[in-house]
Formats: structure tokens, sequence, C-alpha cells
């Protein structure tokens, strides 16, 4: 069966956690293109919890900050979108390979679960360095993401296979945006199936 990750939609509400922070209005040129290279692409990128209050607020650091007076302000009240592209560290062992302190990319949707590639975290004490397999794997929804909250992370290239974490947030658990009858994610999604440095989303066969 084939699957296609990501296609253009109609347009979503302003201030809708599936906005795209380019649509935006009036944010600095070098702002956008720090969030792009970051995979920071939809509002619903920059939700993270306060430690504190555990109320869901928007993630604040360096250099996001300067984007907060261009955005709502306080955190919609609808579900984080579950989209191809995105980074999630594991909280749990979610299969025998996927374990606790993976990382896996989000590279589709099945009838029989979510579509994704590993990462691994070889060395605890390094938790900001990753190592790709390039191995791909189907995951129930229900295993990969059986807690109400869960890790997201940023994950860029260094060289070679190694890969650097950054922008640890901790967000409810995601839904997918848009689906069909095959439960394929679509909708708003061509921010997060821009070609990168990082990753080349594909079709599925």
């Amino acid at each position: 069966m084939g699957l296609r990750l990501c296609r253009q939609g109609n347009s979503v509400p302003s201030g809708s956690l599936l906005q795209r922070i380019r649509d935006i209005p009036n944010v600095p040129a070098d702002l956008l293109k720090h969030c792009d290279r970051n995979d920071m692409r939809i509002l619903g990128d920059l939700v993270t919890t306060d430690p504190r209050s555990h109320n869901l607020t928007w993630y604040a650091g360096d250099p996001y900050h300067r984007i907060l007076s261009h955005i709502p302000t306080t955190v919609p009240d609808e579900p984080i979108p579950l989209i191809a592209g995105q980074y999630w560290k594991m909280r749990h062992h979610a299969t025998d390979d996927i374990r606790s302190g993976n990382i896996v990319r989000i590279d589709g949707n099945t009838a029989e679960g979510v579509a994704v590639t590993r990462w691994t975290v070889q060395d605890p004490t390094k938790p900001g360095q990753a190592q790709a397999t390039n191995k791909p794997y189907v995951v129930p929804y229900e295993q990969l993401f059986p807690e109400l909250m869960t890790t997201r992370v940023t994950v860029q290239k260094i060289m070679g296979s190694s890969y650097r974490v950054t922008d640890v947030r901790t967000q409810p658990r995601p839904k997918w945006a848009v689906s069909t009858g095959t439960a394929q994610p679509l909708g708003q999604l061509d921010a997060h199936c821009a070609m990168s440095q990082r990753r080349s989303l594909q079709t599925i066969h």
C-alpha cells in the first residue's frame, strides 16, 4: 500500500496550533530562518509545559521569546498536531528495539500503526547527542504514545550519523492533524514536508 506522508491542504485559522510560523505577520526574517532550521514550523511546535504550574505555555528559550509578541498569549485549547517530520523522545519501551531514551522521527501513518525511524542516545550522560540508525519501524499509536504527556525534541545533523538534540519540551500526547479513512496524516503539512539537509520525506510503498 502506498502512503503519501504529507500534502498541502486548506488554510487554517490564525492562532491555531497548525498555523505556520512563516504565515504569522511581522515575525523578523532572521527568526523565521532560525525556526525553519530548527523544525519550529507551526505554532504547535512551540508548545511546552510550565514545570511549576504544569500548564501549557509557549517555549521561550532564546531566541523563541522574540515570537511571543506575535502569537496568542495563551496556548489554544486543541490537541497537539502529530505531523510527519516531528521528533519525539521515548519515556518508555515502545518495542523491543525502540527503548526509553531513544528518539523517533514520525514518517507517516499506516493501517498497522505509525511509521517511524529511530535515533539512539548511546551515552545517557550526553542526552544532547544522538546516532541515526536509518531503520524504519511501524508501531501502534497506543504503544508509541501510551501516556498523557510526552517529550518533544529538535534533532539536527552534525556530521555522518551524528546528530545534536536540542529544544527539549514536554507536550501532551499528540493526535494526527487530519485523517482520512486510511488514517493518512494530511492537511496543512507542507511546512513539515519541505526537504532539508537532515531528512527527505518520501512516499512509503
